[in-house]
This record gives structure tokens, C-alpha cells and sequence, in this order.
């Protein structure tokens, strides 16, 4: 599937195994660079907390770069201030007509 630069609406979900990300017990983000290095950080939608479910949907300057990109959970417990963070995935945004 193609992923294209100035998509909207394009859904990411995550599931993070083991990993109880439900409100009570902290806060789960998507942390997200672009390919030309511009930091990005995208509060999710928790579906499922208890099992680490959860999506993104892309607004129109989230997809605005053609390249990889690189995107990353990120989890804070309420109980501590040190985040933690999930493996690094990677999705290739190209130009229409490429």
C-alpha cells in the first residue's frame, strides 16, 4: 500500500504488547519525525487500554514531506516521570504520480 504525501484521515494503529496504556495509569503518545527531520508528537485514541490499543488519524500537515518517516510510541507511567519507548517504525510517504 502507498502512502501519499498531504494524506488525510490515514489511520495509524498501534498495539503494544504487555503494556496496560489506559489513562489511569499514564500517557501514551506517538512521537514522529518527518523526512526532513521535523519532530512531530500526535496524542492518540485509546481503544483498548488494557491490551495497548490504540490509532492516530493523519491531519494535513502530519503527511506533508515525501520520505521516511519514523514513528515511535512513547509511555509515561502516572508513577514515574521517565518515559519509555517502543521500537522505532518507519513508512515511506511518496509523491503522487511517483
Amino acid at each position: 500500500m502507498a502512502i501519499y504525501q498531504g494524506t488525510v484521515g490515514l489511520r495509524i494503529s498501534v498495539v503494544v504488547t504487555g503494556l496496560d496504556i489506559s489513562a489511569a495509569n499514564g500517557t501514551f503518545s506517538l512521537e514522529a519525525e518527518k523526512p526532513d527531520g521535523t519532530p512531530l508528537t500526535w496524542t492518540v485514541t485509546v481503544t483498548d487500554g488494557p491490551n495497548g490499543a490504540c490509532y492516530y488519524d493523519t491531519i494535513s500537515t502530519d503527511l506533508d514531506v515525501d520520505g521516511e518517516m519514523r514513528i515511535q510510541g512513547k509511555w509515561v507511567p502516572i508513577s514515574t516521570s521517565n518515559a519509555f519507548y517502543t521500537s522505532i517504525a518507519k513508512i515511506s510517504i511518496e509523491q503522487r504520480g511517483s
